[in-house]
């Protein structure tokens, strides 16, 4: 026989409090993808003897939490080789196609000294810059 209703209730209750918790932090501190994978892997774990639908409820709270990362927090950028960070974000300054020093790298320079990542606002990373292939 598997768990109670209340007791799997308020598993779910608990992951949902934790993932809360979690999106709180690593919008306000800009945590990296590393350390919420740690945190999510926690969340996973005080979970772990929920019901199978339990699970399916978090884990579709935490992609729509993830989502809205995505969507209206993380920042795409492109990195410079002098660290300079540019970026068509809607709420950051845009520059004209002629003027973009990737788009005149693409056209001739070398584009594999460029990096590109995620970012919070507060300039964390939430990956470290890739190069370009």
């Amino acid at each position: 026989m598997g768990i109670s209703i209340d007791r799997s209730l308020r598993l779910r209750d608990r992951g949902i409090s934790m993932w809360n918790t979690l999106d709180s932090q690593a919008r306000i501190y800009g945590l990296s993808h590393e350390v919420i994978l740690q945190e999510t892997d926690k969340i996973r774990n005080a979970i772990a003897i929920a019901p199978h639908w339990v699970k399916s409820y978090v884990d579709g709270y935490a992609m729509a939490l993830r989502n809205a990362w995505y969507h209206q927090h993380l920042i795409w950028c492109h990195v410079a080789p002098d660290g300079t960070r540019y970026t068509a974000h809607k709420n950051r300054p845009v520059w004209a196609e002629d003027s973009d020093p990737l788009y005149k790298a693409g056209r001739g320079g070398e584009i594999a000294v460029w990096k590109h990542a995620h970012f919070w606002p507060n300039g964390k990373a939430f990956v470290e810059p890739k190069a370009f292939k």
